[in-house]
C-alpha cells in the first residue's frame, strides 16, 4: 500500500533525490496564501490575487504565462508587498494592489520550494540551493546561512532565533540578526515540512515517520514518537494536543507533553499537505480528492472536492483554500462544513 502511494505521488513530482537512503522529492502542486482582503496563489506559470468573498480575479503576475518561470511556493505578505519566488531562483516583490515590481533578488541558484517567513524588518527566503537568504523589506541581503542541503519549507521565528528544517536531516537555529549558527539537531531523516513553535517547543516531523518535540532554547530533543509513515506537514495545534497527517492514511491526534499517540483517525489515503482551523474545525486534504473536519471532540467526517489535495489548506477568517491537482479547479475556497464557496479555474 505504502509503495501504491508513493507510485501515485511521484506522477506528480518534479524531481526525486537520493538523500542517505531516503528518497525525498520536490512537489509540483501550487501554493496558497490568505488575508481578510485577497487570496494569494501561486499556480504555476503566474501568481494570482484573488477576491476573497467570490474567487474573482484582481491580477496576474505576470500578465501572462511564463513557461519559463515555475511559481509554486505560497506567496508570503510583508506589508503591502507580496513575496514570490520561482524555480529560477528569483525571488520578487510586487505591490499587492497591482502587481507592480518593487524589486528582484536573484542571487539564489536554486528553486524556491517553500515560501518566505516576513518579520516586521527582515524576509527570510529559504532556498533549494541549501541557503537561507536574509533580506531586507527593501530586497537588500543582509545575511545567508548555509546548510548541507536544500531548504525546501518556510522557517519560524520566537524573534530572536529563525528556525529552519533542511534535507540534511538537521533542524537549524540561527541568529534573526545576523544568521549565525545557534545549535542544530540532527533528526535522523529529512525534513520536508516547517516545524511548529509554541511556548518554547518546536514539533518536527520527518520523512523517516517521525514526530520529534525540540527545546528550541537550546536544541535538545524532549521526546521522540514514532508514527506509521513519513510525515510531509506541519503539525496544528489544538489545546494540549497536536495533529497531522501522514503519507498513508492517518490522521494523528498527539500529546504535546510526551508525544503520546491521544486518536489516530483513518483519514482513508495519504495526508501530504498541513492542515487548516475554521470555527473550530480541523481540516485536513488527502490524496483521494477528501477533505476531512475534526470535530474538537476528535470524532470526524470527510467530503469529496474531487482531484487530489496535497498542499497544504489555508485558513482565513471566513474560508478554507484548497489547491487541487488534476481536479476541475485549481483552487477552491469551502467552509467548514465542506462545501463550496467558489472555485478558481487558474485563467
Amino acid at each position: 500500500m505504502k509503495k501504491k502511494i508513493l507510485s501515485k505521488i511521484s506522477i506528480i513530482l518534479l524531481a526525486g533525490i537520493l538523500l542517505s537512503a531516503c528518497t525525498t522529492m520536490t512537489t509540483n502542486w501550487g501554493g496558497v496564501s490568505a488575508t481578510d482582503a485577497a487570496v494569494y496563489f501561486a499556480g504555476g506559470t503566474q501568481v494570482f490575487s484573488l477576491q476573497p468573498s467570490n474567487g474573482s480575479k484582481i491580477w496576474a503576475y505576470p500578465e501572462k504565462a511564463a513557461p519559463a518561470g515555475t511559481y509554486l511556493a505560497a506567496p508570503s505578505v510583508a506589508g503591502d508587498q507580496v513575496i514570490v519566488g520561482d524555480y529560477l531562483g528569483k525571488l520578487v516583490s510586487l505591490k499587492a494592489a497591482d502587481s507592480t515590481v518593487n524589486w528582484t533578488f536573484a542571487n539564489a541558484t536554486g528553486k524556491y520550494v517553500g515560501s518566505a517567513l516576513v518579520t516586521p524588518d527582515l524576509i527570510i527566503a529559504p532556498n533549494a540551493d541549501n541557503h537561507l537568504y536574509a533580506l531586507d523589506l527593501n530586497g537588500n541581503l543582509k545575511w545567508t546561512f548555509t546548510a548541507n542541503h536544500s531548504f525546501w519549507s518556510r522557517p519560524v521565528t520566537d524573534g530572536t532565533n529563525v528556525y529552519a528544517s533542511s534535507l540534511d536531516h538537521y533542524l537549524y537555529a540561527v541568529n534573526l540578526q545576523d544568521g549565525s549558527l545557534v545549535w542544530k539537531v540532527d533528526l535522523g531523516s529529512s525534513l520536508v515540512s516547517s516545524p511548529l513553535l509554541d511556548k518554547g517547543v518546536l514539533y518536527q516531523g520527518s520523512i523517516a515517520s517521525t514526530m520529534n518535540a525540540v527545546d528550541a532554547a537550546t536544541g535538545k530533543v524532549i521526546w521522540t514518537q514514532k508514527v506509521d509513515a513519513g510525515v510531509w506537514s506541519t503539525p496544528l495545534l489544538s489545546g494540549s494536543n497536536i495533529l497531522f497527517g501522514d503519507q498513508l492514511t492517518s490522521i494523528y491526534v498527539m500529546s504535546t507533553s510526551d508525544g503520546s499517540i491521544v486518536k489516530t483517525i483513518n483519514a482513508g489515503a495519504a495526508v501530504i499537505g498541513s492542515g487548516a482551523i475554521l470555527n473550530q474545525t480541523i481540516m485536513f486534504g488527502t490524496e483521494a480528492g477528501n477533505v476531512v473536519m475534526v470535530n474538537p471532540d476528535y470524532s470526524s467526517t470527510s467530503r469529496s472536492l474531487g482531484g487530489e489535495l496535497y498542499s497544504n489548506l489555508v485558513a482565513n477568517s471566513t474560508e478554507v483554500l484548497v489547491v487541487e491537482t488534476k481536479g476541475d479547479n485549481a483552487l477552491l475556497a469551502i467552509d467548514a462544513n465542506g462545501n463550496v464557496i467558489w472555485p478558481f479555474s487558474g485563467k
